[in-house]
């Protein structure tokens, strides 16, 4: 019988899901959308003491990076990380070296990042990319494979 003769009974549509977004670099100096509503829980700026702190600099950071100032955003950073070494402001600082192209600063940056946060999946999803810009595609596989388990968080 040809397929266009076939008739199926009992079938049910199913609603296709939305696909996981490991949304990388969401809340980032590097996110495209830039969507400062959307980011402000991120950042723990209501957070007491020393990491609430850290937050808010880092929340800075991100804007100058957004603004274009590369250099203000990685100084408010280094001023968050003396603070409080969060992963948001250490994954955020990589991200910035990694485009200046302080490929060793950024590795230091993310292996700190997930000691610091080991379930937060942005650490090893850009160490693995700077693994793998070292010549390191064991280490560089590793680190994905690790990231794509945790899958996207916060």
């Amino acid at each position: 019988m040809p397929t266009e003769d076939m008739v199926v009974t009992g079938a049910r549509l199913v609603q296709p899901r939305e696909p996981v977004r490991n949304d990388w670099t969401r809340c980032t100096v590097a996110d495209p959308r830039r969507t400062l509503a959307e980011c402000r829980a991120r950042f723990g700026l209501a957070a007491p003491g020393a990491k609430g702190r850290a937050e808010a600099l880092t929340g800075d950071a991100v804007l100058r990076a957004w603004q274009g100032d590369r250099a203000g955003a990685l100084a408010t950073l280094d001023r968050a990380i003396g603070v409080e070494p969060t992963a948001d402001a250490l994954v955020n600082r990589a991200l910035l070296r990694m485009e200046a192209g302080d490929d060793a600063g950024a590795l230091a940056d993310l292996d700190r990042a997930v000691r610091r946060s080991p379930r937060d999946a942005r650490g090893y999803h850009y160490r693995g990319i700077v693994q793998a810009r070292l010549g390191k595609p064991e280490r560089a596989a590793s680190d994905a494979r690790r990231a794509a388990a945790l899958g996207k968080t916060r």
